[in-house]
């Protein structure tokens, strides 16, 4: 539970005299992620969002809106799209998004996948021009290589 009340705008904002509330709804610049435990209320949240959103004329983009559920059994009509007036949200088993890849399961092997994928191609792309190259030293190398793949492969497995 966090100390969190809504004023009025698009934002929830931090304050010492409030009622605590169950956090459900995280933002990230342009992008929000909706959290719930039923699909009633994903529905419901999703209806509310887009309601508010509205108010301050902004609209959300359908086609790349998607819907997950997540940390727990899916059933059957957990996978249906859920259904808006301005189109259906699609269901889907993962996501990438900041270029994490989210699964439903909650394991990790796609995102590692996906990371090895992208390190090896920077790896590749540098190979001739860089690693290949006998004019650099192996100092310069390293240096490349830490800033180019390793990065490419840890970028936010720190948090």
């Amino acid at each position: 539970m966090i100390n969190y009340k809504y004023d009025k705008k698009l934002f929830w904002r931090y304050t010492s005299n409030s009622t605590e509330m169950l956090l459900t709804n995280c933002q990230y610049a342009a992008d929000a992620a909706l959290l719930s435990t039923t699909r009633s209320g994903a529905m419901r949240a999703v209806t509310e969002y887009m309601k508010t959103s509205q108010d301050f004329g902004l609209s959300l983009r359908i086609p790349k809106t998607k819907v997950m559920a997540a940390g727990r059994e899916v059933c059957s009509k957990d996978c249906s799209p859920i259904h808006t007036e301005h189109g259906d949200i699609e269901y889907v088993r993962d996501f990438t998004y900041l270029g994490s890849t989210i699964e439903a399961s909650g394991k990790l092997d796609l995102d590692v996948d996906c990371r090895i994928a992208k390190a090896s191609k920077t790896f590749g792309a540098l190979r001739k021009a860089v690693f290949e190259d006998k004019n650099l030293t192996t100092l310069t190398k390293c240096k490349v290589y830490d800033a180019c793949v390793l990065s490419t492969l840890l970028y936010g497995s720190e948090s």
